[in-house]
């Protein structure tokens, strides 16, 4: 079962952030040289990311 099936059946808010990363023309722009955590660029969208889905989900 993929991850949004799980947590929709558990009715978890989810924000997919490796999928959105994924769907970059180059993902690796935002790796870390050791290939696993995310660099400056990486975080500043995870951090975009986190916000425009906060804005959403908590607008009056």
């Amino acid at each position: 079962m993929a991850v949004e099936e799980v947590a929709e059946s558990a009715d978890v808010p989810l924000i997919n952030i490796r999928g959105a990363l994924l769907r970059e023309p180059d993902y690796r722009a935002f790796v870390a040289a050791d290939g696993l955590h995310l660099n400056e660029e990486g975080q500043r969208r995870v951090a975009l990311a986190v916000g425009k889905y906060v804005e959403r989900r908590f607008a009056r």
